[in-house]
């Protein structure tokens, strides 16, 4: 048995598991697509209508060309949050960077990060929307650099 799944999905674990960012676009074709301040996505469509993703989708900026000397990774602000964080790191040259947010317990929950980057300054941020308050960690590892920070969600 199979089934086939129309609409806009997003991944946070690597493929693991999707959810569902739009629903409702079925069967349409779309114009052009784009993100608001917020990471909500906007699909335009061919037959006039326009849709928005159920929760929002975040992804990677780069702040600063400038080189670094050496990696960082941040503490994310705010903190405490809720439900949106900024997790801001450094890469003093082109590299393959992980970051993922973990459990108290050590569950991997999310991956934020998960390419080759060129060096430079970077944010990501975080949507804990569908996670309870407590404490999280985030942990970025490339190469031999490995941190790890804290961080605590509250509702």
């Amino acid at each position: 048995i199979s089934s086939i799944y129309m609409g806009v999905f997003r991944s946070t674990n690597n493929g693991n598991t999707w959810d569902s960012l739009a629903t409702g676009i079925y069967n349409n074709m779309v114009w052009d697509i784009a993100f608001n301040q917020q990471g909500y996505l906007y699909a335009a469509t061919w037959g006039n209508s326009v849709y928005r993703s159920v929760t929002p989708t975040i992804g990677i900026e780069k702040i600063s060309s400038e080189i670094p000397k050496q990696f960082s990774l941040f503490q994310n602000y705010p903190n405490p949050f809720n439900p949106l964080t900024n997790i801001i790191f450094e890469i003093p040259h082109k590299t393959f960077i992980k970051i993922d947010i973990f459990t108290s317990t050590g569950e991997v929950i999310e991956t934020l990060v998960n390419e080759e980057l060129n060096a430079g300054k970077y944010i990501v941020k975080w949507n804990a929307e569908k996670y309870s308050s407590g404490v999280y960690f985030y942990k970025m590892i490339s190469g031999g650099f490995v941190e790890a920070r804290k961080m605590i969600l509250l509702r």
